[in-house]
Formats: structure tokens, sequence, C-alpha cells
């Protein structure tokens, strides 16, 4: 499944990367949302396993460090003891997979569960790959909190597997996505499944056609929620070279809406969206995140944090309603698009070209159209 291009690609392009302060170990967020609040917080571990395999051509997460349990655990419990808001959701999360034992060791999980379950707040969220969930793991995680709603928050991305293979380069199989869903759900855990919204090498029309299809996967498979994160370019990625290279359309936030259109309007109570916005207080993590333009922006990002807090569609129609020059444009640039396998195929020529210095084998071109055949 492991593209060796993106996989090359990647790892090269990440090379130069800086690793994260000694300041930026622990970081909390708190949003309104549907239930209440959400709380997440996150703490640095040595990072997503995947990344250093060169996955997901949008990942950047810098390289973090490997800090002491106690650590962790100090900075946790001291921050939910002298909380100030009616926190309904939590989520506690690492660098990557809160299951991926070379990031988080069992007995910081089992540390990590009790300090959960001590706490007055109902919902508890993990985050982590599809390929770390195991039953071993399911049953650990029901047992040790068995009062709290539980759900497991994973990545889909997208349920095109020519896309996550030969775009986002990431290692999942579709087939088994279905069988672990399954797996969760026969545990009384419910599933988040996020999907990424602005994937490499795609037109915005195709962005809109593939994300409406993954959505309406991710709900056949038992999903309770499906969760649109629209792509930032961050630096040390292949989307940023792709960018700066003239490959790659910035994310408008009007992709966004014209997507929360397109859904069947009953399925929006059970959409969330995420990082339309960044939240990064260092602009050095971000090349070009999610926007409109100056005028309307405000605007905007006023009614996606309404959207976010509400789920509801009313919230929608008034973003329909927002006349805007940057509006038109992005209309206009909808209809531009060519073949996607060429397209693809062109720009892999000339990445493997300029950052690796080899040609692009003919095989794996003749393998990526068979594979384009069977899967559109």
């Amino acid at each position: 499944m492991n593209n060796y291009y993106l996989s090359k690609i990647n790892q090269t392009l990440r090379k130069s990367r800086k690793r994260l302060k000694k300041s930026d170990i622990f970081y909390p967020r708190i949003e309104k949302v549907v239930d209440g609040y959400y709380l997440e917080l996150w703490f640095s571990t040595n990072g997503c396993s995947f990344d250093k395999l060169g996955s997901c051509t949008m990942c950047n997460y810098g390289v973090g460090y490997k800090i002491e349990n106690s650590v962790i655990i100090d900075n946790l419990k001291s921050y939910l003891k002298n909380l100030d808001k009616n926190i309904t959701e939590l989520m506690i999360s690492p660098s990557g997979s809160l299951w991926d034992d070379k990031e988080v060791n069992n007995n910081l999980l089992k540390q990590i569960y009790q300090l959960a379950n001590k706490t007055d707040i109902p919902i508890f969220m993990i985050e982590t790959r599809i390929d770390t969930i195991t039953t071993e793991k399911l049953l650990q995680f029901r047992q040790l909190l068995p009062t709290k709603k539980l759900i497991i928050e994973t990545g889909l991305e997208s349920s095109n597997q020519w896309i996550l293979k030969y775009l986002i380069n990431k290692n999942l199989n579709l087939n088994n996505f279905a069988k672990i869903s399954q797996n969760i759900l026969d545990k009384n855990i419910e599933i988040y499944v996020n999907i990424s919204l602005g994937n490499a090498f795609l037109s915005w029309q195709e962005i809109i056609n593939d994300t409406i299809k993954s959505i309406n996967f991710a709900f056949k498979n038992g999903s309770s929620k499906v969760v649109l994160f629209p792509i930032h370019i961050k630096p040390n990625t292949f989307i940023n070279w792709l960018y700066q290279n003239g490959f790659y359309q910035p994310m408008s936030l009007w992709l966004l809406v014209d997507v929360l259109n397109s859904v069947d309007k009953n399925l929006l109570k059970n959409i969330e969206i995420a990082w339309y916005k960044s939240y990064y207080e260092d602009n050095s993590k971000m090349v070009y995140s999610p926007t409109t333009c100056p005028k309307c922006r405000n605007r905007a990002i006023e009614l996606l944090d309404e959207y976010r807090a509400t789920c509801e569609y009313s919230v929608i129609d008034r973003l329909n309603k927002i006349e805007c020059d940057c509006k038109i444009e992005y209309k206009e640039k909808l209809k531009q698009s060519d073949n996607l396998l060429d397209r693809t195929i062109n720009i892999y020529k000339i990445a493997v070209n300029e950052i690796l210095k080899e040609e692009l084998d003919n095989r794996f071109i003749e393998k990526m159209r068979d594979e384009y055949v069977a899967n559109f």
C-alpha cells in the first residue's frame, strides 16, 4: 500500500524540520460545541510512527519530545483541577495516535484513563489511527471508563483507495476500516471519522465530489459523526512544495460551505467542522490557512464558529447569503479542471525529478493508471 515516491518525497522534505520548543510540550484548547464545551488536552510525544515513514502529504505536527509519564500526568492533572467552564467533552491526545505503543505505553494509557474517569465530564474521546485499534485495546478502554460515553476519532481522509495511495499516501485499507468500525460499535463505543478537505492534486470540484462520497461512506460504516478538516498548508510538507511551485490552490472557506450545502440536510447535525482557522499562536507553523478575502473573512469565520457550536443549516443559509467578489472568483475556479490522472502523473514526474533527482518509473505509472480505472 505504501507509495514509494510519496514516502521518499515526504521524508526528504521533512529532514529540515526544527524541533518543537520545549515550552510547546503541552497545549489545551476549549471550544463551544453542540453538547456544551469541548476540551482538548494535547501533549508532545516522539511523534506519529507514520510520519517517520513518509505518510500523509499534508501533515506536519513538528518533531516533538518523548516526555516522562509523570510530567504528562502532572500537566493533565493540573489543568483539569482548575477548569472554569462546564466541560462536556474531553479529548486527551498526543502528537499522533493515543493507541500507538511507540508513542504512548500502556502504563501511561491506564493513568490517562484513570484521570479521565475521575472527572465529571460525561464524554471522553481519544484520537488514534485505525491500524492501532485492536479488540484488546477496545475492551480495556470500555472496562476502565465504565460510565463514560466513549468516542474514538480516527482519520479516513478519503473513501477512495486511489486517492489515499497516490494523493495522500495514507496506508489505510478501506475493507479493514469497515471491519474495525464494526468492532468498535460492538464494544459500545462510538466512532467519529475525520475527512480532509483539500487533498493534493485534486481540483476544487473534485474535492467536493470526493468529500461527499467519503461522508456517505463514513456514515454507512457506523460513524456517529463526521469531522471535516480543511487543509492548512504547513512548512516541510509536499502540499507546501506543490503550492510554492504552482501545483496547489490553497483552500477557500467557500469550498467548505459548498460541501455543507451539498450533503443531505438531515446529516448536518452529525457533521462537525474543525481547523477551518488556525489555532497556532506561532505563525511560523503555518504557511497558508483556509480563508475567504479580507472583506468578508471576519463574517465568514464568525458564522463558521456558530456552525461549529450548533451544526444548524440556518447558519449555512446565512453564509450562502454573503455576497462578495471572492465568492464569485471561487465559483469560476470550480469550472477549471483537466483530467485528474494526467494531471497527477505530470506533477509526479516534475516532483520526483526536482526533489528526488530521479525519473518516474514507467511500471509505477502503469500501476497508477490501472488502479485509477479500478477506483473511478
